[in-house]
């Protein structure tokens, strides 16, 4: 059932919150705070699977999108979770030492609990907050002292704070990771079949770099013995690994010729995949 915003009571929100710190435990499926049924927005709102774990991500803004791609891109990110609450006494304390009010609930004096869009944990166990706005929000009054609390508390919890706005979020480097993000992980068949295709696609690169991507690919799939689309999917997904690089900062349109988007092979030698029909 979904959250309502009028009206809350401290002890509805404790009960909220309470759900939701269980479901930080370890051992338990994470719960965010907020989820697309509770927030109302005429705005773009998603659910997708989560990169590492059997898990659905609650995304409540395109700007929300972009980051979650970053982070499930980053290879020292091993977990990622939105609508993370911080906890009500500890921000309330600092709203006061900061000098501006802490947010509550519409037409109540309840305290709404604050929450950072991402809590990242890396592979060495450090932990970034980010908060996730709109360009023009972060220079509005309100917003600014919003922003202010939740960085005070990072600072005071050795939590490193990023501020990422959408004019660093909605660019081509991340509308390509949304074209890959569903090929980060191979179809159900042999993990070998996959490594012939990407032998055969890098000696069909090698043979010629000004021919469209689209026709390397077709021609990898005869080679492999596999239709067109197994082989655009290995492509995203030996992308995706990076296989293979390519210029990030260009649309990865199959229809472009493989020298315009600068795609090469990386460390093709460790792929000792037999080359030609699975």
């Amino acid at each position: 059932m979904a959250k309502k915003f009028k009206n809350v009571s401290v002890q509805q929100q404790q009960s909220w919150l309470d759900e939701h710190y269980q479901s930080r435990e370890v051992g338990n499926v994470y719960l965010p705070l907020w989820t697309v049924h509770d927030i109302s927005s005429s705005g773009v709102k998603c659910k997708i699977q989560h990169f590492g774990y059997p898990r659905t991500t609650q995304l409540l803004s395109q700007n929300e999108v972009c980051q979650f791609l970053l982070l499930a891109y980053d290879k020292t990110v091993v977990d990622a979770f939105e609508q993370y609450a911080l906890p009500l006494n500890e921000t309330l304390t600092i709203a006061r030492e900061l000098g501006v009010k802490h947010p509550v609930y519409p037409g109540t004096k309840t305290p709404i609990a604050q929450t950072l869009d991402f809590m990242a944990v890396t592979v060495d166990g450090q932990r970034k907050g980010y908060a996730v706005k709109q360009q023009a929000e972060v220079f509005r009054e309100r917003t600014a002292e919003k922003l202010a609390i939740q960085e005070a508390w990072c600072l005071t919890n050795g939590v490193k704070y990023k501020l990422a706005t959408s004019d660093e979020l909605k660019i081509e480097p991340v509308r390509n990771l949304e074209r890959l993000y569903r090929h980060r992980k191979l179809l159900p068949m042999p993990d070998r079949l996959s490594n012939a295709w990407l032998s055969n696609f890098v000696g069909c690169l090698s043979e010629d770099r000004f021919e469209r991507v689209s026709n390397l690919l077709e021609r990898a799939a005869k080679l492999t013995g596999v239709i067109f689309d197994y082989s655009a999917h290995f492509f995203y997904y030996h992308v995706w690994h990076s296989n293979l690089s390519f210029n990030f900062e260009r649309p990865l349109f199959l229809e472009h010729c493989a020298d315009d988007l600068e795609l090469y092979p990386v460390n093709t030698d460790l792929h000792t995949a037999e080359v030609g029909e699975f």
